[in-house]
């Protein structure tokens, strides 16, 4: 029972449940989400600037989780795409003082790190080097892009509006080369977390001293 013929039929199990708890753990956040939706349009102050902001913002994550959902059991670089960006959008929701902060994003957490786990411990493309080191690299790498993203989330609070979108632009497309640096187990992906760093950090200097931003 324990032999090689009954190996490939254990992975699959493992894969078809993981599968269906990352399938899950989508919906669950999508319905979440769809509550503050509808919560949110009930207010009186809805129509406001910040209301229709939130209100936008929490329609697009439900959708990206809805979309996790659906290719959850087809394409797990879609579903790990839709679920990181549901999770930033949920940190900004949190940052715009939605009314349960950041309530979605241990669901979409959770089933962002199923995802991941399993394409950045692959090892059958060619001639990539899957020795353990670098895999840390990789793994690690892709950790620290999470939290760095707050910063960027919370960009608005110390930035001019218009400026938000450059810096969650700049933050996803960072994150996206990092993430495909970490799953050919490149050195540079550790350059991705010091780059956003650099960039956050040094972007909020020279506005102040360049622009005259002030938080």
């Amino acid at each position: 029972m324990d032999g090689p013929a009954a190996q490939p039929a254990q992975e699959r199990r493992q894969t078809l449940v993981r599968t269906w708890v990352i399938a899950v753990l989508a919906l669950v956040a999508a319905g979440l989400l769809a509550a503050r939706v509808v919560s949110a349009s009930q207010r009186d102050t809805f129509t406001t600037g910040a209301q229709m902001q939130l209100l936008v913002a929490a329609v697009l994550a439900c959708v990206l989780s809805l979309g996790a959902f659906l290719t959850a059991a087809r394409s797990p670089r879609w579903t790990a795409w839709f679920l990181g960006a549901a999770l930033l959008l949920e940190l900004v929701l949190g940052l715009m003082g939605a009314r349960i902060p950041l309530a979605v994003a241990p669901v979409l957490l959770c089933a962002l790190v199923l995802v991941l786990g399993p394409i950045l411990r692959r090892e059958s493309e060619p001639g990539v080097d899957y020795t353990r080191a670098r895999t840390v690299v990789a793994v690690v790498s892709v950790v620290l892009m999470a939290p760095i993203g707050l910063f960027y989330a919370g960009t608005g609070l110390l930035v001019p509006e218009y400026i938000v979108p450059v810096a969650v632009l700049i933050y996803l497309l960072l994150l996206a080369g990092t993430v495909w640096l970490a799953v050919r187990r490149h050195w540079w992906a550790a350059a991705g977390p010091v780059l956003a760093v650099i960039i956050w950090f040094g972007g909020l200097w020279a506005g102040e001293v360049y622009f005259g931003w002030t938080a």
